[in-house]
């Protein structure tokens, strides 16, 4: 697990510019790098799991971001 841009490389300049207009997206990305690095660095960690299932998460969030972001650029109203 890795930076968010690197995750979901596919969207790099989406994620970038998402997380410069978008402050809750921003959060979550933050957060998501932050735990995916602590995912890797504490494997022993008695949090271990709850940290590994918030980044499971969170990626749920960011995909579902990207997925709306998507969408409204291909159908734009």
């Amino acid at each position: 697990m890795g930076r968010t841009e690197e995750v979901f490389s596919s969207h790099r300049s989406l994620i970038e510019e998402l997380r410069q207009a978008d402050a809750t997206f921003e959060e979550i990305c933050h957060d998501y790098d932050h735990l995916s690095h602590l995912v890797s660095a504490i494997p022993t960690d008695a949090r271990y799991m709850s940290i590994l299932s918030s980044v499971a998460a969170l990626e749920e969030e960011i995909r579902g971001y990207l997925e709306k972001h998507k969408r409204s650029e291909q159908d734009p109203k």
